[in-house]
Parts: structure tokens; sequence; C-alpha cells
């Protein structure tokens, strides 16, 4: 009776321990390919201000991807769907299961009550502005708000950086999705946190 205890003790402790090194390596092998993404776009040729024009002209759409938040405090690690139409527009927060965990308005959003929900400190949240935000913006590259003191352009006049009193946006890569130049990683960093926002699909509804 002993011994049988013990190996059914012995299978489960096996499952436990495979299904945890599953969960890590899913995790590491996420964070490594959205860290060793490139410029992943052949229309080199396409200027800043036309892309600008394309990207304006955006009415009806959504996008997709990874999310991962890194804090003083822990981290987090899911996935993104930001929607937008004439009528509304929703960002959609779920963790890596499907669960939800943020649902707001990107146009209307605070960084402040997002960082929040994943049990961030007040120790974290004490850096973060309280007041709203355009994440949509941030998404599609279209900088508002901003001075041209707080730009900063590579050698080809595409945009790879945004400084803001309390935080950086910077562009890592773009590529293209459905005929469309996005960003394809983009890195927000602040005092005491680090998001990086991978998007890998682009729907443009019509």
């Amino acid at each position: 009776m002993f011994l049988k205890i013990k190996k059914n003790q012995t299978e489960w402790d096996l499952i436990i321990n495979n299904r945890l090194s599953l969960f890590i390596l899913i995790v590491f092998s996420h964070l490594f390919i959205a860290s060793c993404v490139k410029d992943q776009w052949v229309g080199k040729t396409i200027v800043w201000a036309d892309r600008l024009q394309t990207v304006e002209k955006l009415s009806d759409f959504r996008i997709q991807g990874s999310l991962s938040l890194v804090l003083e405090s822990g981290s987090f690690i899911g996935n993104f769907d930001c929607k937008n139409s004439s009528a509304s527009s929703e960002f959609i927060v779920r963790d890596y299961f499907g669960n939800l965990i943020f649902h707001d308005d990107p146009k209307n959003t605070k960084l402040r009550d997002m960082y929040a929900v994943f049990n961030a400190s007040e120790t974290d949240l004490g850096f973060i502005e309280d007041s709203k935000i355009n994440f949509l913006n941030w998404l599609l590259a279209m900088p508002s708000g901003v001075n041209q003191e707080q730009l900063t352009f590579d050698d080809k006049g595409w945009l790879v950086e945004i400084k803001y009193p309390d935080w950086t946006i910077r562009y890592d890569s773009f590529q293209e999705l459905n005929g469309i130049v996005l960003p394809r990683k983009i890195l927000i960093l602040g005092q005491s946190f680090r998001l990086t926002l991978v998007t890998n699909r682009l729907e443009i509804v019509s």
C-alpha cells in the first residue's frame, strides 16, 4: 500500500514538473522571439510622411499582438486586442491562458489603471502619471500632443523615440501588414517599469 501511494505521488510529481517545464519553455520562447524581432517589411523606399498619411486614413481596423510588463514587484505576459471603428474602440488585455485582465478605451486610457490591474505596488505606480493617454496612437506610431523636440528620428527619417516627462516610447522595428507599415515592436520605458508590445496582426474591416 505504501509503495503504491509513493508510486502515485512520484507520477504526479513528474506530471507537475513536466507541465511547469513546458510553461517555462513557452514563456521564454515567447520572450526570445519578441526580443529578436527586426524590421520585417520590404518597403524601404516608403517615407515617413507617406506612411503617416496612409495610417491616418484607417478607420475600422483591429490590431493584435503580445504584451509583456516588467515591474519592480513582478512581471506579466499576455496578449492584447485593439479594435477601432467609427462608433467605438476598445483595448483588451488577456493573460497567457486567455483570461480577461484589462478592458478600456485605447483613446482614453490611464496607465495607472492598467498597471493597477496587474497588482502593481504603490512604489511601481509612484512614477506613473494619472493623466489619460491615447494608446491607439502609440500602436500606430502617430505622435500627438508632443513637441518636435520630444521626437527622435533615424537617418532615414523614421520615428524611433518619443520622450515624455515620465516615460519614453521606443519603436524598435516596423513591419508591413496588409500593405500598411506599422510598428512591430514597441518599448514603453519608465523609471520602474518596462512595457513591451509586439504586433503580429492587422485586420482591416471593410
